[in-house]
């Protein structure tokens, strides 16, 4: 998986000036605000967001549909800045953020809508603030710390479980009950990546 991941300087800031492609000069100029990656981050940002809007409002295929978009680019976003040459510490940053964010915003719409279950949003909860505690620690020691793989992974398949159990509320019997099912098997994958992510975050924090 390509991860929005960076080491302490900005990939263009390896590079001469003048060997620096369009999106690394731009990345420049805008102290590295401005990038692709940065881009689609935000793209998909908004869209997650505007999909819990409309499963709050009863909308929940086209929520689910635009959630589902916006957590593919959050792939796409890591892709685009290795490619481009554009990966930085304030990117790697940015996604991170993002992530947190968009699943703070999701817990109490999917709860209130019965979309999880509220001990499923409080697992959720807490695997996800025992990996900021310990990104926190890391920080405060000065130790080098990025996101996972099996981070990333672990929030992909929280994801996934909600984009499953958010269709067993709309389709047809027979198939909702599938839908379920898969939800509840990418909960538990999900649980156990996150055990994992976990354990990573504390041994680089501790170490």
């Amino acid at each position: 998986m390509n991860l929005h991941r960076a080491s302490k300087k900005p990939d263009w800031e390896k590079l001469k000036a003048r060997n620096r492609n369009y999106w690394q000069r731009l990345a420049a100029r805008t102290n590295g605000i401005v990038t692709p990656g940065n881009v689609i981050s935000a793209l998909g940002f908004v869209l997650v967001l505007v999909g819990l809007v409309d499963i709050f409002n009863d909308q929940i295929f086209r929520g689910v549909a635009l959630i589902v978009i916006g957590r593919i680019l959050d792939v796409v976003d890591g892709i685009l800045a290795d490619k481009t040459g554009t990966k930085s510490p304030l990117g790697e940053a940015v996604d991170a953020s993002i992530d947190k964010i968009e699943i703070a915003a999701a817990i109490p719409v999917l709860v209130v809508k019965s979309v999880l279950m509220p001990w499923q949003a409080v697992l959720i909860a807490l695997q996800h603030i025992g990996n900021a505690i310990f990104t926190g620690i890391a920080k405060l020691r000065k130790a080098e710390i990025h996101p996972s793989t099996s981070g990333k992974h672990f929030t992909a398949a929280q994801w996934v479980a909600i984009a499953f159990y958010g269709l067993a509320e709309v389709l047809p019997q027979g198939i909702s009950q599938v839908s379920f099912l898969l939800g509840a098997i990418a909960f538990t994958v999900s649980v156990l990546l996150g055990a994992k992510a976990l354990y990573g975050y504390a041994k680089d924090a501790l170490a």
